[in-house]
């Protein structure tokens, strides 16, 4: 059949291109499309779809099967499903690893590179022996060496054009600039870089929460620090940076071409929204070599800056004060639940069973809002407790008693 002969045309022009010149070709490419958009500002889809194709390319390695002796599957159905079953097979590993790291909070992309390539390559090669394609263990090793390699490659010659593309930054409006014209703009959760530097240096793909982490980056390599604020009630982050004795927001999302004051950038929220509930900064913790970085800690900023009312919040069981206890307010804010004080942290009672909590108004004049609730739920323990609070923003302090066994 026509299909058939094609498919072996394409194969037998792949087999006379030795494997070292494709992948050192995918490796430049990748490489210029990324310098592209780190030096100069250069970036739209179709650049971006040549990067996810490129590194599909990588992952997947087409030429791990058309390298293989099976000319003869094509005259065979049954056996050329099973070799396009293996393509699949591979396709739904790397979406289960991604989703399963995701789950554990684990941004890595190098680790996430490395036990996808392991994973998915011996059983490849399993499935490819059911279809009567004999795959040695060299071919194997040699394969899973040359992609790890290769990536490594890769992510080295990324970070370091990242590098040489920031030393001519000086100027805090220009950290601005520079993160705003070099992200892509998505709150796809697949896509966003999260937490992981490199992966956002590799691809560029996020929102305020990946250009905050990257202006701490770049920032803390100039000697500044740092810190990734934000308010969690209103699903928003940015950066803020201590110079001269006063705190500096850079937000490139919204302020794309200047710094403003702190104080400047609660106050344009108000402004857009009506209200803001609550501001935090948080303390990160950054792994060796920065391939990610979580949360530790925060400071609560809201006392500062807000009109707030403060809630004195006393856990006990059966009237014993509990220790420790973690204490989270959720509310909806444009459809999505909210948490304070965000990021998967959480408030924790001190010895006499306490926690005091500075809030904010919640009520908002924008439709972005919609839908959401005026009001905070008090969660103890992950567990929601039924007990609603709404600051009036007047400086009133409110006392609640929260006793677990009453709870249940």
């Amino acid at each position: 059949m026509q299909w058939r002969l094609i498919v072996l045309q394409i194969v037998s022009i792949a087999r006379k291109i030795p494997y070292t010149i494709s992948l050192s070709v995918l490796v430049i490419i990748f490489l210029v499309i990324n310098a592209l958009r780190l030096v100069y500002g250069v970036k739209c889809l179709f650049l971006l779809f040549s990067q996810f194709l490129i590194f599909s390319m990588m992952l997947f390695e087409p030429r791990f099967l058309i390298t293989m002796d099976m000319p003869e599957h094509f005259n065979n159905i049954k056996k050329f499903v099973i070799w396009i079953c293996t393509l699949l097979i591979v396709a739904l590993l790397y979406f289960m690893v991604s989703f399963i790291l995701s789950l554990v909070n684990v941004y890595s992309i190098t680790a996430f590179l490395i036990i996808t390539f392991i994973l998915w390559k011996p059983l490849a090669s399993l499935v490819l022996r059911k279809a009567g394609v004999s795959v040695s263990k060299k071919q194997l090793f040699n394969l899973i060496l040359a992609t790890i390699v290769v990536t490594l490659i890769m992510i080295g010659g990324s970070y370091a054009i990242f590098r040489i593309s920031i030393m001519e930054l000086y100027s805090l409006d220009g950290v601005s600039e520079y993160v705003f014209t070099r992200t892509y703009y998505s709150q796809l959760s697949s896509f966003r870089s999260y937490y992981d530097i490199y992966y956002w240096i590799l691809f560029g793909v996020g929102a305020c929460d990946e250009m905050a982490l990257v202006v701490k980056n770049i920032l803390e390599e100039k000697g500044y620090e740092v810190y990734i604020t934000g308010f969690p009630g209103e699903d928003h982050y940015f950066a803020i940076v201590y110079v001269n004795g006063s705190w500096i927001a850079i937000d490139p999302g919204y302020f794309p071409h200047k710094a403003i004051s702190l104080d400047e950038r609660v106050g344009y929220r108000v402004k857009e929204y009506g209200n803001v509930s609550n501001i935090i900064a948080y303390v990160i913790e950054q792994y060796t070599f920065k391939l990610t970085c979580r949360c530790e800690g925060f400071v609560e900023l809201t006392q500062y800056y807000l009109p707030y009312d403060t809630f004195v919040i006393h856990v006990t069981y059966r009237g014993h004060p509990i220790i420790g206890a973690q204490v989270v307010l959720k509310h909806r804010f444009h459809g999505s639940m909210m948490e304070i004080p965000g990021k998967g942290l959480c408030f924790y009672t001190n010895e006499s069973g306490y926690i005091t909590i500075h809030l904010g108004g919640s009520m908002y004049n924008k439709s972005d809002a919609n839908p959401y609730d005026p009001c905070f739920e008090i969660y103890v323990n992950g567990k929601p407790t039924g007990i609603y609070i709404q600051s009036t923003m007047s400086g009133k302090i409110h006392y609640i008693e929260i006793d677990l066994y009453e709870l249940g």
